[in-house]
């Protein structure tokens, strides 16, 4: 009987310290695999920009991104060299509950983080106001900012950074392309249109932000070959020009305008997107 009993107690005794040794293991795995796979197991994924937008100069543009519930803050940058230096985002002006958006992955909560003027780092977290709306159980964390865009004319890439609470990076993504920031976006002739030799046609275009006044404005057209023709040069912006169609004949028009600050130097500059007919 003793030996029986002195069995069970060792047998009792293996079992708990099996199931000491899980908890343990269970408890301390997701710590294990933040600090050791930070960027293989929790997923950080840019939905746009990620290549190939047009954005207007100036503008308010929305990031937006998705991670893991194990991201609580996010650092945003922006790249204007495709990525060999590194800006932080930043609003001139603005800020507030409005401008930074999650989606809580398990209670399905509307959170909105408190920002400020010169915001690096965005915390899950701060005011929560939901305003309706069907939000589903999800797996990820959905975030978004909104960024004043630069009023220069690059390519552009954006960077997410992730962190877990205790300020451990575990996860980035980079656009996989640039996007493209306009200052400047010629509106006609744009392509596809025929215009008459010796009649004439209204030159358009929108001027977004410019990070000098313009001064003055140069039209120029070609007809293929890769030779611009100058049209005129005009003083200020008055965004649009009665061009008289010179005599030509050509399917490979194009039209470019230029736009130059009071010492001369290009600040903004767009052509037509496809080439437009000149008929004799």
């Amino acid at each position: 009987m003793n030996i029986l009993i002195a069995e069970r107690g060792e047998e009792m005794k293996s079992r708990f310290s099996e199931i000491l040794v899980r908890t343990i293991f269970l408890l301390i795995l997701p710590t294990i695999i933040v600090y050791c796979f930070p960027a293989t197991i929790f997923a950080l994924t840019i939905i746009e920009p990620n290549g190939g937008e047009v954005i207007p100069s100036g503008s308010i543009y929305t990031i937006r991104w998705e991670a893991s519930p194990a991201a609580v803050q996010f650092d945003l940058l922006y790249s204007l060299n495709n990525g060999t230096t590194w800006k932080p985002v930043t609003n001139n002006g603005g800020g507030g509950c409005a401008d930074c958006h999650f989606i809580h992955p398990h209670t399905s909560d509307c959170m909105d983080c408190h920002s400020v003027q010169t915001i690096h780092t965005i915390h899950r977290g701060g005011c929560i106001d939901c305003h309706g709306g069907e939000t589903t159980h999800t797996t990820t964390m959905t975030g978004s900012y909104n960024w004043k865009v630069p009023c220069k004319k690059k390519n552009c890439l954006v960077k997410v950074i992730g962190y877990n609470s205790s300020d451990a990076k575990i996860g980035e993504d980079i656009s996989d392309s640039t996007a493209t920031i306009e200052v400047v976006r010629l509106i006609s002739p744009n392509g596809g249109q025929s215009l008459k030799s010796g009649y004439p046609w209204h030159i358009m275009w929108q001027t977004n932000c410019t990070i000098r006044p313009v001064a003055r404005e140069e039209l120029y057209y070609t007809v293929g070959g890769g030779i611009w023709n100058p049209i005129i040069t005009l003083e200020g912006n008055p965004g649009n020009y009665l061009w008289e169609v010179p005599s030509a004949s050509s399917t490979k028009c194009k039209a470019k305008v230029i736009l130059k600050d009071a010492s001369g130097a290009n600040i903004g500059t767009d052509k037509s997107d496809k080439v437009f007919t000149i008929l004799p």
